[in-house]
């Protein structure tokens, strides 16, 4: 409802917008993990996670617009970010022995 208040055809848009949601939320869930590599001289970690969520992005864009038009894109964009993250995070936990994920309600420590 709040895409079609600037019009009928912004409704299209609903379910891309609800994937880059999805895919933001993992990114702000992981935390700042580029800069944390960044910072504890990985930059050539960085980099490759970067260009490998980059050609990720790049192959399912050029397979699934065709399909599913802006869905798709939308798709794509959604799986190489939590790409990114998630394969920071766990480089950060394995390598530093830092947990940056973020999510209480899996984590079991809830603090009254």
């Amino acid at each position: 409802s709040i895409l079609s208040a600037f019009g009928k055809e912004f409704g299209v848009g609903m379910y891309a917008l609800l994937l880059l949601t999805c895919g933001q939320f993992i990114n702000a869930a992981s935390g700042s993990v580029g800069f944390i590599l960044q910072m504890t001289g990985k930059e050539n970690i960085v980099q490759n996670i970067t260009l490998i969520s980059m050609s990720i992005n790049v192959i399912l864009n050029a397979y699934l617009i065709p399909l599913y038009g802006i869905n798709g894109a939308a798709c794509a964009s959604m799986i190489s970010i939590a790409f990114w993250n998630l394969v920071s995070v766990i480089y950060i936990k394995y390598h530093l022995n830092i947990l940056t994920l973020y999510i209480p309600f899996f984590s079991g420590n809830i603090e009254s």
